[in-house]
């Protein structure tokens, strides 16, 4: 239930600049069982016409609704039920204590036209509706824009969009599909299946791809860390080659590329150690519901090991595609590119300008084998690695350090690896006494990207896999409040994505 100090009414006579307001309530659950519930102005009219009309909602509760700034009010002319807040868990004998402001700005702009506006309504709770990802997108972050500038590392902490050459084109109809990723550190965190997981992005198939946190968002292990074994600590080369077949995340014959890709049989080292893992805590283990967790993950996510280049020779030191996008060098592109060149994709084998690789091939398209004839359905498990783009995008570089940033940092602000280094799954550049797998640095040289030899380094390993888009998600993101995920339905759990 609902308690308010006064009424449930918004009384607000005689609003002009300056104008404050505000009104503090109580949501208690008094039920057996935790609950969900929204906060709504029930009947909501509001005929001003600027934008100066604003609210915020704060609370002292750790798990309760609250804003961090002031936004603008909702319009209406006529009487609406107008949502001012996401699901919000309330457990058994839980008191949510809330405080809502309401301010009209006062300014130096013509305000005139709101004068005889009015503004009514009642606060009011509802119960609360379970959000699949395409919904927390478009209603949690309407203003998201296209980011163009790559040329500096990033720290702001927002949400933007990809589309068109730079993402996937499910549909086949000659534009790339439209892509949600986070940048800097946000409330991007999510629980599911015993562990902590950083939202990436979400996929072209409207999927939300995680990036493996560990056991608890304070930890400074969050990768997987056997107990027994020779590798205790968790680490491992990428492969057991260090010539240019070995990059791929599965592979085929030696030879030149196209031999590498056809009867892609063998499986990288890291690639064994993430199916591993996901059989035993994915494929293995069920929710309360019986379902099991592999029932929520999609099908259809594409997991990119991008082997394209202009200029491949089987016993030549080559530039890989994410190096030509992400990287300046004199090998690249034919010679040196400046950092305004530098361009991420979620799409496989395209170039730093958005044309295609001549070699690029769906074979580097990792897919699971009932993946609705998408990439090369050659994964027995729906699990891999994170890209170097998928880290450009975030805001991470191979000039500078950055950690600052939710694929490095844990809720205590330190590193999630601790001094870990860790693989991602985009070649670098290959040879054919060495080669290069993009990796991400720990604590020593915070967050940065680089290369590292795919035999002589040792490092850990962070799974990365998605959910399908019709999963339905609680919580608001932060580290204390994770997103949860819903027991899914027979329907969804039967969906490949």
């Amino acid at each position: 239930k609902i308690v308010f100090e006064d009424t449930e009414n918004i009384n607000a006579p005689n609003i002009e600049p300056g104008w404050d307001y505000t009104k503090t309530f109580k949501v208690i659950n008094e039920s057996n069982e935790t609950y969900y519930y929204q906060l709504i102005i029930e009947d909501l009219v509001n005929t001003f016409q600027t934008d100066y009309l604003k609210y915020k909602i704060t609370s002292t509760t750790e798990k309760a609704y609250k804003m961090a700034d002031y936004d603008i009010l909702p319009k209406s002319a006529t009487k609406t039920d107008t949502e001012i807040s996401d699901t919000i868990e309330i457990g058994v004998g839980d008191i949510h204590e809330y405080t809502l402001y309401l301010t009209y700005e006062e300014t130096q702009d013509d305000q005139s036209k709101d004068m005889g506006a009015i503004l009514s309504g009642n606060i009011f709770i509802k119960e609360g509706i379970w959000l699949t990802p395409a919904v927390i997108f478009a209603k949690r972050y309407p203003n998201a824009k296209k980011r163009t500038d790559f040329s500096t590392t990033f720290t702001d902490t927002n949400v933007y969009y990809e589309d068109d050459k730079y993402t996937e084109d499910l549909d086949k109809d000659g534009k790339g599909d439209k892509v949600y990723y986070f940048t800097g550190n946000p409330d991007n965190w999510l629980s599911f299946a015993g562990f902590y997981w950083r939202i990436i992005r979400t996929n072209e198939d409207g999927g939300l791809r995680l990036l493996y946190a560990g056991t608890s968002s304070e930890t400074e292990q969050g990768y997987i860390n056997p107990t027994e074994g020779d590798n205790k600590n968790g680490t491992y080369p990428y492969n057991i080659g260090s010539n240019h077949v070995y990059v791929g995340y599965m592979y085929g014959t030696t030879g030149d590329v196209n031999n590498n890709r056809k009867d892609q049989i063998n499986s990288s080292t890291v690639k064994g150690v993430i199916d591993k893992w996901y059989q035993e805590n994915i494929y293995n283990k069920s929710d309360n519901s019986s379902h099991k967790y592999d029932d929520y993950i999609s099908k259809t996510a594409i997991y990119c090991n991008d082997r394209s280049s202009d200029n491949y020779q089987s016993d030549e030191d080559v530039c890989k595609a994410a190096m030509q996008r992400l990287m300046k060098s004199s090998k690249c592109n034919g010679g040196v590119i400046s950092e305004s060149s530098f361009r991420p994709s979620f799409k496989c084998g395209v170039k730093y300008n958005g044309t295609m690789h001549a070699d690029a091939a769906d074979a580097d398209k990792f897919t699971a084998q009932n993946s609705a004839n998408r990439g090369n359905q050659l994964l027995q498990y729906p699990v891999a690695l994170i890209t170097a783009d998928e880290i450009a995008f975030a805001g991470g570089s191979s000039t500078n350090t950055l950690a600052n940033v939710y694929y490095y940092i844990n809720s205590n602000d330190k590193s999630v690896t601790g001094n870990m280094d860790w693989w991602t799954m985009s070649p670098e550049q290959t040879g054919y006494w060495n080669s290069f797998v993009f990796i991400v640095f720990g604590s020593n040289v915070p967050g940065r990207l680089s290369g590292g030899n795919i035999i002589a380094s040792k490092l850990v390993v962070r799974p990365v896999l998605s959910l399908k888009s019709c999963v339905q998600l609680s919580g608001s993101g932060t580290s204390s409040d994770p997103y949860i995920v819903r027991d899914i339905g027979e329907t969804c759990a039967k969906a490949e994505n």
